[in-house]
């Protein structure tokens, strides 16, 4: 009896602090706030804006850059931003000849167990996906993804256990 009266009393306290968040809330910002918060009309015709893939801080600095250090650091990215791309594109055309080279190596046997080994890892992460998803959202279907690319990172095989 004595913890059911503590439950009662602690989910009083929780309601107490929320309202007083709320109330806090509604001084501090008043009709200013609720203003701000809604988008007019005028802003809601407007076509959004594409976002440029360079104007991206750095992890935590946005709590710590005034908005001038931004504007400079979205300058540095820009410029330095279409060179990473190249680089990532031929780093991933170096990777899928290497990936092909070594293919090449292989026997035709060889070649269709790597395969077979692939299609059964790939299998086995989409029911483990599966699972986890109908775990954690149940009401929502997992996110049927477009034929994946082939990877350029060797799948890991399973080690076997000798009796």
């Amino acid at each position: 009896m004595v913890s059911f009266r503590r439950a009662i009393a602690w989910w009083g306290v929780l309601v107490a602090l929320g309202w007083l968040v709320c109330l806090e809330r509604a001084f501090l910002y008043g009709e200013e706030g609720a203003a701000e918060k809604k988008p007019s009309q005028a802003q809601a015709s407007k076509p959004k804006q594409t976002k440029n893939p360079y104007h991206r801080l750095p992890p935590y600095y946005a709590q710590v850059v005034k908005p001038e250090q931004r504007k400079q650091i979205y300058a540095i990215q820009e410029q330095y931003g279409p060179k990473i791309d190249a680089l990532r594109a031929q780093l991933e055309a170096l990777l899928q000849e290497r990936d092909k080279k070594i293919e090449e190596v292989l026997t035709e046997a060889q070649r269709q167990e790597v395969e077979r080994l692939r299609e059964e890892a790939k299998a086995k992460r989409a029911t483990k996906e599966k699972s986890t998803a109908v775990e954690s959202k149940p009401a929502a279907e997992p996110a049927q993804s477009q034929t994946p690319e082939k990877s350029t990172v060797p799948e890991k095989s399973q080690p076997t256990e000798k009796p």
